[in-house]
């Protein structure tokens, strides 16, 4: 997966080499990607699995999603209320981004908390609720 990342890093731009890169980066990645579920599945890495499977990580997945979702929406905002072209500069663009990072994750904590965290709420008191009318339908058998 690093080869995918790091392969033209300092080296002659080739024509060739530049179109087979473009070409398998993304297969490339997305095997490594998969090797890595693989590996975690058949228990052959513990201590990866551990990493990836850390507790703490569910919030961080659940706020990174609604961020997906949502960071879109907030750069299309930023770009139609911005009055005039600004002069591009790296402090500035660092501070843009930095501004869009607060603002999605600040937005996604408060779309979790009022859509995602009560839809889970009520499909798990359903599906509690049709295991226990599926527990008793199995002790009058």
């Amino acid at each position: 997966m690093w080869y995918c990342f790091f392969f033209l890093f300092k080296r002659e731009e080739m024509l060739i080499l530049t179109a087979v890169y473009n070409g398998t980066k993304h297969l490339l990645f997305s095997c490594g990607l998969a090797w890595i579920i693989y590996l975690c599945l058949t228990g052959q890495s513990e201590f990866l699995n551990k990493c990836l499977s850390w507790k703490y990580f569910l919030p961080l997945s659940r706020l990174s999603y609604c961020a997906y979702l949502i960071h879109t929406l907030i750069i299309i905002r930023y770009l139609l209320e911005a009055e005039d072209l600004m002069e591009f500069s790296y402090t500035s663009m660092i501070w843009i981004q930095y501004y869009f990072f607060v603002l999605t994750y600040a937005a996604s904590f408060i779309v979790s908390i009022l859509f995602e965290i009560p839809v889970l709420n009520v499909l798990d008191w359903l599906s509690k609720k049709k295991v226990k009318k599926g527990s008793s339908k199995t002790h009058l058998d």
